[in-house]
């Protein structure tokens, strides 16, 4: 018995292994191309470096999950099935998005009383491009190294009960905060639970990476455009803050707790190139 703990412990860490290998030569190649680029001053350059180092990577994530899943890391990654389960994860995202857009959706309505305060058109036109392509290879790598690789061992060996479930997904969004905005960590570790939760209802990295890019852009466009509403806009601010803040701490990690406990056991669905049988041998 010991000896089937001692294995199963072990190959449980091979996925979070694998992706801190990964997550490190991002951070030591980012560091030694980082120089090169801002003395290159070529606009945007950055974000198509960045934005390919992360992509190789992420393909990278996909050839290591290949080696692990008994099947094909690339049809794991990309495949539509359950996308319906993880569409109503993210419901808490759709909220976030009307929150975000709620200023230019106003303008549109109350032309007379909203107004665009500051806007940079001609940065946003030009920041495009790259911003997506930065925005799809990081959603890749993130989703692939940071979701699948990081939990996928960890889930077919402790997984089948709804309180493992709970915990990986708690620990997926902790490595997904720490990875961030650690002034934020509550707020990203919020985040982090659900994309988890996500994958562990789904098994589904596709939409996954599509809600991650789609969330990334809103919020760099929300970013770029300030709206004002003279006197209103106080109020108006205020409680779309309080709103966000609602979302993010109550219903994202209320929907990533019933993802995780309507989730089947992942070893149901998904199968492990090694196993370990009852009498302590691996297959």
């Amino acid at each position: 018995m010991a000896k089937v703990t001692i294995k199963k412990i072990v190959l449980s860490l091979l996925g979070p292994v694998f992706c801190a290998v990964i997550v490190g030569i991002y951070f030591i190649g980012s560091d030694i191309l980082r120089p090169w680029v801002i003395d290159m001053r070529i606009n945007f350059l950055e974000s198509y470096v960045s934005g390919t180092v992360k992509l190789i990577l992420g393909i990278l994530g996909i050839l290591v999950l290949s080696l692990l899943l008994n099947g094909n890391g690339f049809k794991h990654c990309f495949s539509p099935k359950g996308y319906k389960k993880a569409l109503f994860t993210f419901v808490p995202c759709y909220l976030i998005y009307l929150k975000l857009l709620s200023p230019l959706i106003l303008l549109a309505l109350f032309p007379s009383a909203i107004q665009i305060a500051q806007a940079n058109f001609e940065h946003l036109r030009m920041a495009l491009p790259s911003r997506i392509f930065f925005e799809i290879s990081n959603s890749i790598f993130e989703e692939v190294v940071i979701r699948a690789l990081l939990l996928v061992t960890l889930l077919y060996f402790w997984g089948n009960s709804y309180v493992g479930r709970i915990c990986i997904a708690i620990f997926g969004g902790v490595v997904f905060a720490l990875l961030h905005d650690w002034n934020f960590f509550i707020l990203y570790t919020s985040i982090g639970f659900l994309f988890c939760a996500a994958y562990i209802y789904s098994k589904n990295i596709l939409v996954l990476i599509v809600v991650h890019t789609f969330s990334n852009m809103i919020t760099f466009i929300s970013n770029s455009i300030t709206v004002t509403s003279g006197d209103y806009d106080v109020i108006i601010m205020a409680v779309l803050r309080n709103t966000g803040l609602g979302i993010y701490y109550i219903l994202f990690p209320l929907f990533g707790l019933i993802a995780c406990i309507k989730a089947a056991p992942f070893s149901n669905e998904i199968n492990l190139r090694f196993n370990v049988r009852s009498e302590g041998e691996i297959n």
